[in-house]
């Protein structure tokens, strides 16, 4: 059945509302997948430690999709990868680490000379991956269309 708005304010109101849950689920997601890809060329890929394993993709490491949050405020998505350090191996912090600083803060900027604590910039490699690909505007059109019906004009 179809819609009926009796405003352009309510329309605009209906509108926001798909585009922000659009944003919430599908296109959160596919930027996850983006910043996850960043962060195993970037990150990963410089080399491995020897003094501890990497969580990588689970158990709360830089990769885990569970680590990165987001919000999405008045039509705007704000993903952030908000992964721990490791605990287990505090005792290897590495010189230079700020340990009030975040975990991805500390790999962007870098804290050291050893190859490890050279900056590692996987958060402009994100931007990059996106607007190569451009994913997630194909999958912002298919989540509206999904919500909006096939006769939307996108």
């Amino acid at each position: 059945m179809a819609k009926t708005f009796t405003s352009w304010k309510q329309l605009e109101g209906y509108l926001k509302n798909v585009i922000e849950d659009c944003l919430d689920k599908e296109v959160a997601n596919d930027v996850c997948e983006s910043l996850q890809t960043a962060i195993s060329d970037v990150v990963y890929a410089s080399g491995e430690p020897k003094h501890y394993l990497r969580r990588k993709y689970s158990d709360g490491g830089l990769a885990d999709k569970d680590t990165m949050k987001h919000t999405v405020s008045n039509m705007t998505l704000t993903v952030t990868p908000e992964a721990e350090r490791n605990i287990k191996y505090s005792k290897y912090p590495g010189r230079g680490y700020d340990p009030s600083k975040s975990l991805a803060f500390n790999i962007v900027k870098g804290y050291g000379s050893e190859w490890y604590s050279q900056p590692r910039d996987f958060i402009s490699e994100t931007y990059k991956i996106l607007e190569e690909r451009k994913s997630h505007v194909d999958c912002m059109r298919d989540a509206l269309k999904d919500r909006l019906g096939d006769s939307a004009v996108i």
